[in-house]
């Protein structure tokens, strides 16, 4: 038997929330058996030593189970439907390239990919009335998108990266879905259908430029400076996709510097994170217990560090 407070008693000390059922106890009498037949094909061409190119076909697996963080409602004929999630498989795609260019001075490489998902696990409230997550499985989904990145080494000193990447992230089957708290429009019995939406931390693009320099100074030092820029495009925090728990877009700029003595074994960096603090969160969700509310998990603000290091 469990109990969702306290999971491994039959006699709770404490009952969280007991208005809203979270005491229920049930009964845990089931077995859950998986097997799996995952292949992958792999095929790589390269003309000469400067090009390869590749694609693959492979099919994944992701076990289901039991959740322990199930909130029994006083509906023992729900019960075994929210306590298993099923297990969760993909068929993935992908086709790609790596080239040597410049005669060795330039990398760039580029893929293109599709993943299709059958009963994807998910986390979150089963209903806007629920107070803890629940894995829960949507029908299907799919992601596909382009990813490329270039290095050139511009000079002896200077080397330059780029990346970019873009997603394409959507639920193919998902009428099943949870509301988020107060939702009016689209929401019947505590369910929505975001068959054709966004998946949840889904950005449609992310990018980043970056660039490595080093000095010599006075024959006794080196000096390695590196920096780089990236910006992450809007995306839901939440899979119930609650418009007040959308992340906007951001760029930010990390640095850093360091400091190496020649035929030494020490170094020291000046490290910089977030150089121009701006704000971003990376975590929602919703407040069950006051309706309307949400909260965020906050990524750290700009920040300074000196970092040292000693071989011995």
């Amino acid at each position: 038997m469990q109990y969702p407070t306290e999971i491994y008693t039959n006699n709770p000390s404490t009952c969280m929330l007991p208005a809203a059922g979270a005491c229920f106890r049930h009964d845990i009498s089931d077995k859950f058996d998986e097997s799996n037949f995952s292949p992958v094909l792999n095929v790589q061409f390269s003309p000469d030593q400067d090009s390869m190119y590749y694609g693959s076909i492979r099919k994944g697996f992701k076990a289901g189970g039991f959740d322990h963080l199930l909130v029994a409602q006083q509906d023992e004929e729900n019960i075994d439907e929210r306590f298993v999630f099923d297990s969760e498989e993909v068929l993935s795609f992908e086709l790609g390239a790596k080239l040597t260019l410049m005669d060795g001075s330039a990398q760039f490489n580029a893929a293109i990919y599709r993943s299709e998902f059958d009963d994807l696990q998910l986390g979150g409230f089963l209903n806007s009335t629920d107070v803890i997550n629940t894995v829960t499985n949507a029908g299907s989904a799919v992601t596909q998108g382009v990813e490329m990145d270039f290095r050139l080494r511009a000079t002896d000193k200077l080397t330059i990266f780029t990346t970019l990447a873009y997603l394409d992230s959507t639920y193919d089957e998902y009428e099943n879905a949870p509301c988020y708290t107060l939702q009016t429009q689209g929401c019947v019995a505590g369910k929505q259908d975001l068959s054709g939406e966004k998946l949840q931390f889904a950005a449609d693009w992310r990018a980043s430029v970056s660039a490595e320099y080093y000095w010599e100074l006075a024959d006794k030092f080196e000096l390695f400076g590196s920096a780089q820029m990236y910006y992450v495009d809007e995306y839901p925090l939440q899979a119930d996709l609650d418009p007040k728990l959308v992340e906007d877009g951001y760029t930010k700029i990390d640095a850093r510097l360091t400091l190496v003595p020649n035929n030494a074994n020490w170094e020291v960096s000046l490290i910089v994170r977030n150089l121009t603090d701006e704000f971003s969160t990376n975590y929602g969700d919703d407040v069950p217990a006051q309706a309307g509310t949400v909260w965020r998990s906050v990524d750290a603000p700009r920040s300074i560090a000196l970092q040292g290091r000693y071989q011995f």
